[in-house]
């Protein structure tokens, strides 16, 4: 099959398991294991570039923590990309990484092999939110983390920051954003905390140590991001994402826009042709099925209800909304054809805007998008 596509490349393996994360990633694993991992997925690859046309606009190595691998398992795995993708003059190149385990040495390994964007798994600007979320590094490895990569050249920055932790004040948030700011990165992402049941913040939860934040304080946390970062130029482009002009995640968007992605590695998921496809959650399925020369994975064809569906939900979460145009060429019909009660009821409760080219949230309608992109799932 050819076919263009965003690629996703994922590395399972991290120091160690923070205390909000339910993902499933490998702490403290040692060298062994992970260079056993990086020559399948280097096979895998390979195998890919057998069966599909690998000229994307865009290529994200995340995890996990990518940059946990050693400079040896790094190499190899940049090694392998470059060999097997084409990539356009135009391209797009993140790899996410963590402040503790982003050396110099690693930057400028990246830059070499045409890394040209770093996620940065920074999540607060204080210590005592670090520890609380059992992060393993400090502020000060955020901003040598910055430095490091500014010296190898890769100027293409995101900060991924976390809001709504327990006992966290909105001053404690600002102080966050303040300090973020002044690195001056192309990009910030802030995630409300959801705590999830099985993670050590879930116990430290049920027994009484730390209480969620509260609603009200979380949309006020919102709100402050969303009027102090456009005062920094940062542009929030998607309920989460803030950018500089000219340097939102195109890699993102694509997934956003219901664009096709292939995934590789572990756990790894594709959109492709109106399927997911799902790579093994466990390393000996993985593993034996690239034994066996194949590309391993279930596949689940959507029903086209679940797929426009789909695009509505991924499409709301774009500041500017769900284009009509494209809609239409999709699937045949108008949004406000296919979701006559649902785009009407949004509109009137003044959660959502109807125009001659998208329908889109309003500001109060950011702050309960939930409420609105579950009209639109059966």
């Amino acid at each position: 099959m050819k076919k263009k596509l965003g690629i996703y490349i994922h590395i399972p393996f991290c120091v160690r398991k923070c205390a909000y994360c339910d993902f499933l990633s490998f702490g403290g694993e040692d060298e062994a294991h992970q260079t056993r991992y990086i020559d399948y997925l280097c096979r895998e690859i390979a195998l890919a570039a057998q069966n599909y046309r690998l000229t994307p606009e865009t290529v994200y190595i995340g995890g996990g923590t990518p940059s946990v691998l050693s400079a040896e398992n790094l190499e190899k795995l940049l090694t392998a990309v470059r060999a097997n993708i084409s990539l356009p003059l135009d391209y797009e190149f993140t790899v996410e990484a963590n402040p503790e385990s982003l050396s110099a040495a690693k930057a400028a390994l990246c830059s070499d092999y045409g890394v040209n964007r770093i996620s940065l798994g920074a999540q607060s600007m204080d210590e005592k939110f670090l520890n609380l979320l059992g992060r393993a590094h400090s502020l000060a490895d955020i901003e040598q983390a910055v430095n490091n990569l500014r010296a190898a050249g890769i100027n293409n920055i995101n900060l991924d920051l976390m809001y709504a932790l327990p006992s966290q004040s909105l001053s404690d948030w600002q102080n966050t954003l303040e300090k973020a700011v002044s690195l001056t990165p192309t990009h910030l992402s802030a995630y409300q905390l959801v705590i999830e049941d099985g993670t050590y913040l879930a116990k430290l939860l049920r027994e009484g140590k730390i209480e969620a934040a509260e609603e009200d304080t979380a949309a006020d946390m919102l709100e402050l991001t969303r009027t102090f970062l456009p005062k920094y130029g940062y542009h929030g482009y998607e309920l989460s994402n803030h950018a500089k002009e000219g340097f939102h995640s195109r890699h993102n968007c694509a997934y956003w826009l219901q664009e096709d992605y292939l995934g590789l590695g572990l756990v790894a998921t594709s959109f492709i042709d109106g399927a997911f496809i799902t790579r093994p959650q466990k390393m000996g399925d993985y593993y034996r099925a690239l034994n066996e020369n194949k590309l391993p994975g279930v596949r689940e064809e959507l029903k086209k209800n679940d797929l426009m569906s789909q695009f509505v939900f991924m499409g709301l979460r774009l500041d500017e909304g769900v284009s009509r145009a494209r809609f239409q060429e999709r699937f045949g019909a108008d949004i406000a054809q296919i979701y006559p009660y649902a785009v009407a009821k949004a509109c009137e409760s003044g959660l959502a805007e109807l125009n001659e080219t998208h329908f889109s949230l309003t500001k109060q309608g950011k702050f309960l998008a939930n409420e609105v992109m579950l009209e639109f799932l059966d």
